[in-house]
């Protein structure tokens, strides 16, 4: 996005959590403490959705929505905003993701390690997934070269969990031998043209680590002195996120009361360099 883009969606000054989807049509989903809302826009054109207080994900390109209502997780398609479909849950789900093609959903129990995954065109579960309730923050992500769904998620010792949802096996485990290693607070995955899959995650020290899947390498570490873009201060103390753009070039990120854009495409040797660490 553009910087004069970004600094149209005025509500992502306050907000807690920001999500992008690609494609033709863009949305920006933003969530704060009392609502969410989805700002989708088509050239010229614009549109609000508002769910209250009931977070929710989106597929990559905007057209499936999965909320976290009361009970259950009702699946939403956003042209028609008609639900397609609710999958049970005894609770209010803790945690939710979406794959890239909205195939496929992740539910978590509250303060549980109780978790599965459903495929969403016949409501059935997949093989589950083992959690030892380290995992603080879950996602999706396909391997276009492959087109194998994975699992990825955050730990509380730092490290980055991947599993193969068709199998229920850990696929593969990162992790940083550094000292500074924190609680993992967001994760975000994406396909960069050079290096493969690249996941960004955010610890609660306020580290940025960028990883290649692929080789298990940590590629940069981003501290304080990351090259930001400042979009503004916000007022509240949010919670900390990581967005990686689709094209693997630009980090959103939110750290306490900044949120800023940070420009990869300025670290281009580092990223062409997998098996070298920077930092900044």
């Amino acid at each position: 996005m553009k910087r004069k883009e970004l600094s149209s969606f005025s509500p992502i000054q306050s907000c807690s959590e920001v999500q992008f989807t690609a494609g033709p049509e863009y949305h920006v989903a933003t969530h704060n403490h009392t609502s969410t809302q989805v700002f989708a826009r088509t050239n010229t054109q614009q549109r609000i959705y508002y769910h209250g207080d009931a977070t929710f994900v989106l597929s990559a390109d905007g057209l499936v929505m999965a909320v976290r209502g009361t009970m259950g997780v009702p699946i939403i398609s956003t042209p028609s905003m008609t639900i397609v479909r609710a999958v049970p849950w005894e609770s209010r789900p803790g945690k939710i993701a979406l794959s890239a093609n909205g195939q496929y959903l992740y539910v978590r129990a509250n303060f549980s390690a109780e978790a599965a995954i459903f495929r969403l065109e016949d409501g059935s579960k997949l093989p589950a997934i083992s959690l030892d309730g380290s995992e603080t923050e879950e996602q999706f992500y396909t391997d276009n070269r492959t087109e194998e769904v994975r699992l990825v998620a955050g730990t509380q010792g730092g490290s980055i969990k991947i599993w193969d949802i068709f199998s229920g096996s850990l696929y593969k485990e990162l992790s940083d031998s550094s000292k500074e290693a924190s609680p993992v607070c967001s994760v975000s995955v994406t396909e960069n043209f050079s290096c493969g899959i690249l996941v960004a995650s955010l610890d609660a020290g306020g580290l940025v680590r960028l990883w290649d899947i692929d080789t298990g390498t940590c590629l940069l570490k981003l501290g304080v002195g990351m090259d930001f873009i400042f979009s503004g201060m916000s007022g509240g103390r949010g919670h900390y996120f990581v967005t990686v753009s689709p094209d693997g070039l630009r980090l959103l990120v939110r750290r306490r009361e900044l949120t800023a854009i940070c420009m990869l495409h300025g670290l281009a040797n580092a990223l062409t360099k997998p098996k070298e660490v920077s930092e900044t």
